[in-house]
């Protein structure tokens, strides 16, 4: 071991801080004024597409822990509610697809704004909100817009992290349901971000790919996971009427390795046993802290 004295290396230069005041009496003011509005406006509150195809919402595809959609699909009344930020955060996305709404008829006369859509023809008792349906190259598209933030689309769309992410499995799965109900044959999925990639990182020259990009399905390749999914709902749905609660198991394979469960909400922690219940896996689930049932989650237990 080799001892030598660092006191000739160079000090990090201190800076001056500058601590933002802790009483932003404007922020607030404004905040909480746009706040009453929006909930005023009904925005908090988004109704089912099809109130009486049943109270499965296709967006519950976000819901990726069975526990979670039970919650969900009983009607169980939220412990851990939305706040200023959270509808904040929801509407600087809505602006986002009402600016590439307003554009789609312009480009694609005829094309289906926000159509309601009944699942129960693909055995589903619920309903969706779809963003648009057109036709493209004489194929009817369902279009499905998400809005991320700049890291969450750096992952998504660059090799930042390894390769390209792709789209959240959830949307893939809220689109495709609607796409089979309403016979589409092609699903696209596109991530519009709330902040530009840098130059460095976006593809090629063309700047929409900056805060841009999307991905072409065909519904039918979507198969598989679209029949997993329905029978995982229809499963909850059975345990909801019975009464019985499901355990807290993870169908996110971007986030969770298959069969994983949560076994600590309160720190999103998971782990995968074999049926000698030999730990294989262990990782943490950082949806749980977003989850809008996590207090009662913690208090019913595993």
């Amino acid at each position: 071991m080799i001892i030598k004295s660092i006191q000739d290396l160079p000090f990090p230069e201190v800076r001056e801080t500058h601590p933002p005041s802790k009483q932003p009496f404007f922020a607030q003011a404004i905040g909480d004024a746009w706040y009453e509005k929006y909930k005023a406006d009904g925005k908090d509150t988004l109704g089912l597409a099809v109130p009486e195809a049943g109270n499965y919402r296709a967006s519950y595809a976000g819901k990726r822990c069975d526990r979670q959609l039970w919650y969900a699909l009983s009607g169980q009344e939220s412990s851990n509610e939305n706040d200023l930020a959270d509808a904040w955060r929801f509407e600087l996305g809505h602006r986002v697809h009402d600016m590439a709404q307003e554009q789609i008829p312009l480009i694609w006369p005829g094309a289906e704004i926000e159509p309601l859509v009944d699942l129960t023809p693909i055995g589903v008792a619920g309903s969706a909100h779809v963003d648009a349906v057109i036709e493209h190259g004489g194929v009817k598209t369902v279009v499905e817009i998400k809005s991320l933030t700049g890291f969450p689309f750096k992952k998504a769309t660059t090799t930042f992290s390894g390769g390209p992410e792709g789209p959240k499995q959830s949307a893939i799965i809220q689109g495709g349901l609607a796409a089979r109900a309403l016979g589409a044959e092609r699903l696209v999925i596109v991530n519009f971000a709330l902040e530009n990639l840098s130059k460095q990182w976006a593809d090629g020259d063309n700047p929409v790919t900056r805060f841009a990009a999307e991905w072409h399905f065909l519904v039918s390749d979507l198969a598989d996971l679209l029949d997993y999914e329905i029978a995982r709902i229809n499963s909850i749905v059975t345990m909801v009427e019975l009464g019985e609660k499901p355990s807290r198991t993870i169908h996110d394979a971007k986030e969770v390795s298959q069969n994983g469960w949560i076994t600590n909400p309160a720190k999103g922690l998971w782990v995968v046993t074999n049926d000698d219940e030999q730990i294989l896996d262990t990782g943490s689930y950082w949806m749980c802290k977003y989850c809008e049932h996590l207090e009662t989650c913690i208090e019913d237990g595993a």
